[in-house]
């Protein structure tokens, strides 16, 4: 069907008393097809519980109400108080991005989402804070390029965090979520259905002072990311020989193992139930393997343990997608999930 190119950016909110919400931007081209979506995923009831000693941020959280786009409910969330999801092939134009912050309005969907770097974006390579005291200014530095992931003659896939720990605040009608998040952006030549991936596990997670991202790939071509940034300085461990540090449940890195515990699930349904109401003919032109493709999306509490003994406690959101639409059995569930 031609040429294809997929830009997609994530963000994400979660406030100190887990009100959570998640946004996707994209532009997606197949060919004569072209299409920018738009989609909102949010949970205004709190978990129960909320955890002492997290990052804090002011929050307000209720019931979805109507927009204008596609309001759908995604698998895992029917029936469930509190739960918005909503998406649109109308999106508009696509986030604008410094190392100062990011926004987007998409005005189908009635939606804002602004970041706010709180220490800045974080360099793999030399991991040198912003500025003092952690906060953005005239000092900060560029967001750092992204990850190659995968570079073949049918297509190249980069991958990275524009913000690894931000304020975040997200607005749509019966949604207001302003806490910490993240953002991140994913570019693709290479059509989804010839990615050599049979399960894909993502995960972010946000304390006080540190931050935690991981990627790994399970399939022919195995990878493995984790970026830790503890205070503006970050670490990174990558490629098929460190496929044991991403765990069910369990994420290490360099210096830090993180424990996540306490789970809600977001998302669980397949990528063909999720989008094939938003983009028509999705079928005709979609393999049936990519349609089957299901995506379990959680939220946790997230415990940081430093080689040196020092916890950090942090709210994390992580996924797991699995291509050929199977589920994980017990092993591979992340310790309580299918909690409230």
């Amino acid at each position: 069907m031609g040429a294809f190119l997929l830009d997609k950016w994530y963000f994400d909110a979660v406030d100190a008393e887990g009100r959570a919400a998640v946004v996707h931007a994209a532009v997606l081209r197949l060919g004569p097809i072209h299409l920018h979506y738009g989609a909102i995923l949010a949970m205004t009831g709190a978990m129960t519980g909320a955890m002492t000693g997290a990052v804090t941020g002011a929050v307000t959280g209720a019931g979805g109400g109507g927009a204008d786009g596609n309001d759908i409910s995604g698998g895992g969330l029917r029936g469930r108080a509190g739960a918005v999801h909503r998406a649109t092939i109308r999106a508009g134009d696509m986030p604008i991005t410094s190392s100062r912050g990011t926004s987007w309005m998409c005005g189908s969907l009635d939606l804002s989402v602004a970041c706010t770097p709180l220490d800045g974006p974080a360099d793999p390579t030399h991991g040198v804070r912003t500025s003092a005291g952690g906060r953005h200014g005239h000092d900060a530095r560029p967001i750092s390029p992204p990850h190659r992931l995968l570079d073949r003659e049918d297509g190249v896939v980069e991958w990275g965090p524009i913000h690894r720990r931000a304020m975040v605040e997200v607005r749509a009608p019966g949604v207001l979520v302003r806490g910490p998040g993240y953002a991140e952006r994913l570019t693709m030549t290479l059509r989804p259905w010839d990615l050599p991936i049979d399960v894909m596990h993502w995960g972010r997670w946000i304390g006080e002072r540190s931050s935690m991202v991981w990627l790994r790939w399970e399939g022919p071509e195995p990878r493995t990311l984790v970026l830790i940034d503890e205070g503006g300085v970050a670490g990174a461990a990558c490629g098929a020989d460190v496929d044991g540090c991403v765990g069910a449940g369990v994420v290490r890195g360099e210096g830090a193992s993180l424990v996540l515990s306490r789970v809600r699930t977001l998302r669980d349904e397949s990528l063909g139930d999720s989008l094939v109401s938003v983009i028509p003919g999705l079928r005709s032109w979609t393999p049936a393997r990519m349609l089957a493709a299901r995506e379990r999306r959680w939220q946790s509490v997230g415990t940081l343990t430093r080689r040196d003994g020092g916890t950090e406690q942090g709210w994390a959101i992580h996924e797991e997608v699995r291509f050929d639409g199977s589920r994980a059995d017990a092993a591979g569930e992340p310790a309580g999930a299918g909690g409230p």
